[in-house]
């Protein structure tokens, strides 16, 4: 690689949000970010590492390591310096007050470059505008709401502006977002003979996202909807809302939920009432807790969506990160780990085509949004300017004791 000519500037983190402001800044100087002064570069990661999906956060950040390692710890004069932060208060999972405290540290630290984050709407909602403010780029291996990078998708007002106070864009991400998802979902039914699909929502953000999506998808599969509600989680006797669902003769069911949501309770009441029924589900609800919660008959009933392939389909750089994360860290690979890895690839790579402008907080944020179409562990994808991925893939899995099992392949490309 080129040397990079590091360039001494000062530093400008103007965080009026944050209880940073300087005297005589500018809200121009906000948006800027600022540039890093010395020879090195930080890169925050912010998960929940504790908590329902404490395993599969680890892996992530594990992932974020290795390629940092693979990069010998530098991009060209600049060593790269790495920061793993963990957003969870407890055993229940992230904590905004405890997310929010980790994005001020990552916007205030004057090495910062980027931040790796977070794992859910909640979270992102939380750190992004703190983060924006700064200029720092964040780069998500998990985030999927829609309403980040544009309008379409979106559910709450405002959205993506509410997320920019610097009027700056500085988000992007590395897996699909809900949208696309939705049209895997569409896609799987459509495979499995469904005809007519009633669709739930948990009325949390992220299951009001995953409903849309799925409404969105479901003409372009020649589906029919056969209504769409909203349901309470908190509520243990969920018969009424089954018997609404049955009233419609749906043969096929969506649950749009939250990535904390254990619906258990509904399962078991629409597969009361709807015995002959498949209930259809996000990633979110991938977790061996909330699975192993029903029956198997239950089981046998529920298709997940997720964005991995099976380990056969990967390309020959993933099966090779796969096996030497099994080697460095002595534990199994799940391939969720690659978004981890990649969402650090990307970092690196975006650092290393801004060459002596790496330092400059904004100006590789802008870039993550014009990355190129380029090979990766996760197959061939661009960054849009919006922020999003043109990676689509993702495989349907059926459940049985308690976890996924691979069923096929939906979108690969």
């Amino acid at each position: 690689m080129p040397a990079f000519r590091i360039r001494f500037a000062p530093v400008l983190l103007i965080l009026p949000l944050l209880g940073l402001s300087a005297c005589g800044s500018t809200s121009k100087d906000a948006a800027r970010g600022g540039s890093v002064v010395g020879d090195s570069l930080t890169v925050y990661s912010g998960l929940p590492l504790r908590g329902p999906f404490a395993e599969r956060m680890r892996s992530l950040v594990n992932g974020e390591k290795l390629a940092i390692s693979d990069a010998g710890g530098k991009v060209g004069d600049w060593t790269i310096k790495f920061v793993s932060l963990d957003d969870a208060a407890g055993p229940d999972g992230w904590d905004p007050d405890v997310t929010a405290d980790n994005a001020r540290t990552a916007a205030r630290d004057p090495t910062t470059i980027a931040y790796l984050g977070d794992a859910d709407f909640g979270a992102t909602a939380v750190s992004l505008p703190i983060l924006n403010e700064g200029g720092v780029a964040q780069i998500s291996p998990a985030s999927t709401y829609p309403g980040f990078t544009g309008t379409t998708g979106a559910t709450e007002k405002g959205e993506p502006q509410k997320y920019q106070p610097s009027g700056v864009p500085t988000f992007a991400r590395v897996v699909p977002s809900d949208i696309v998802e939705g049209q895997a979902q569409a896609l799987y039914q459509r495979r499995e003979g469904c005809t007519r699909t009633y669709v739930l929502q948990d009325k949390s953000v992220d299951g009001r996202a995953q409903a849309a999506a799925v409404i969105r998808a479901l003409p372009a599969s020649a589906i029919a909807l056969a209504g769409d509600d909203g349901f309470d989680l908190g509520k243990t006797d969920q018969t009424g809302t089954a018997q609404d669902v049955a009233a419609a003769h749906p043969d096929c069911v969506f649950v749009g939920a939250g990535s904390s949501a254990a619906p258990t309770a509904l399962w078991q009441a629409l597969i009361k009432q709807l015995p002959a029924a498949r209930i259809y589900g996000a990633a979110d609800l991938a977790r061996p807790e909330f699975l192993a919660t029903l029956s198997a008959a239950e089981q046998a009933a529920t298709r997940l969506t997720q964005p991995t392939l099976p380990r056969s389909l990967l390309n020959a750089r993933a099966r090779d990160v796969l096996r030497r994360y099994r080697e460095r860290f002595a534990a199994p690979a799940p391939q969720e780990m690659l978004y981890g890895y990649e969402a650090m690839a990307l970092t690196l790579e975006t650092l290393r085509r801004a060459g002596d402008r790496a330092n400059e907080r904004t100006y590789v944020a802008e870039l993550v949004r014009r990355t190129p179409e380029h090979d990766s562990v996760l197959g061939r994808y661009a960054i849009r300017p919006s922020g999003d991925t043109t990676l689509r893939r993702f495989s349907g899995y059926r459940v049985a004791d308690g976890d996924v099992a691979f069923d096929r392949v939906l979108m690969n490309r």
